[in-house]
């Protein structure tokens, strides 16, 4: 299937025991098809039709919100951005939105948690603490999950890394 225009976002039709699955994937159409999607590369599973994407038609890959979250926490020192907004804060708390959330002003709502990936403690300038946000959904009333940029690009050579590492034995 085609990607579609969810940010980086493609779904996979893979046809298991007569039934069609659809899953969402970060991972490139022509990587996923020759080397295989690891299970933290796999967003969720759609359980309606592909062109249907709701909060209810779709089932999170907890495994995947883990590596999300691990990787986010693991390499945050290596994001010029997020380096950038810890030295304005000096002291506080850093939310990480995805790019559905309309404004960095408003994080309390109920609205901002959904499209809060998570928080890091900021001390002295430096990111020195990351807590999940247990609200965050990756498709929400608003669609799929927006990764910035420097996000989703880590999350795709992370997820390559685990593929070649499965293939190498």
């Amino acid at each position: 299937m085609e990607p579609f225009d969810a940010a980086g976002v493609v779904i996979y039709s893979v046809q298991r025991d007569g039934q069609t699955l659809n899953f969402l994937s970060l991972v490139p159409l022509d990587d996923g098809f020759e080397k295989g999607i690891p299970g933290e590369g796999i967003l969720g599973e759609l359980t309606a039709e592909p062109h249907d994407i709701r909060p209810e038609t779709f089932q999170a890959n907890s495994l995947f919100l883990m590596f999300l979250h691990q990787t986010l926490a693991k390499f945050a020192g290596g994001f010029e951005e997020l380096r950038r907004q810890a030295t304005e804060i000096v002291h506080g708390e850093l939310p990480v939105f995805d790019l559905r959330h309309d404004s960095q002003k408003d994080v309390a709502s109920a609205d901002a948690l959904r499209h809060t990936i998570g928080v890091f403690e900021v001390q002295q300038q430096q990111l020195v603490r990351y807590h999940i946000c247990p609200k965050f959904q990756i498709v929400s009333d608003r669609g799929v999950m927006r990764l910035p940029l420097w996000l989703r690009t880590k999350l795709v050579d992370e997820i390559t890394k685990l593929t070649v590492n499965a293939i190498d034995g």
